[in-house]
């Protein structure tokens, strides 16, 4: 999770807007996000990539019933996947499809306090934290 101890988390949820591959009712999917944008891990490459923890979804259609069946159908699968840092960082520096979650300085300083010193026990716990908010109350951008 967390390496360096200097470096306080900003976690922002993003959004993806997917507009191919959709049933015929589906005029876009809006996939939520959180991210940690000081965090950078390699996997399987040279450039750094970002985790990018899904949240939930915004399906646009008319159709209700299909609406439910997909937001079923995401919640069921695994699309948290690594993105490249990069653009990442991008979006965000450029405050598109974003919103800032936090931690706030205070919050942050209680949960090292609670852990004792610990960032990564403390960033998890935020982190968690921060998705239980957003999934429950499905905030959109």
């Amino acid at each position: 999770m967390k390496s360096n101890p200097q470096i306080k988390p900003e976690i922002y949820l993003v959004k993806e807007v997917i507009k191919n591959d959709l049933p015929d009712d589906v005029t876009q999917v809006d996939a939520y996000y959180l991210v940690d944008v000081t965090c950078r891990t390699y996997c399987a490459s040279l450039t750094p990539s970002a985790w990018m923890e899904f949240s939930h979804v915004d399906i646009h259609t008319d159709n209700d019933s299909l609406r439910e069946e997909l937001e079923v159908s995401f919640g069921t699968m695994d699309m948290s996947y690594y993105n490249d840092w990069y653009v990442v960082k991008k979006q965000v520096e450029e405050k598109k499809n974003c919103e800032w979650a936090g931690p706030k300085p205070e919050e942050w300083d209680e949960k090292m306090q609670d852990h004792e010193g610990n960032m990564d026990a403390a960033f998890k716990e935020l982190f968690e934290e921060y998705g239980e908010y957003y999934r429950a109350n499905c905030v959109t951008i």
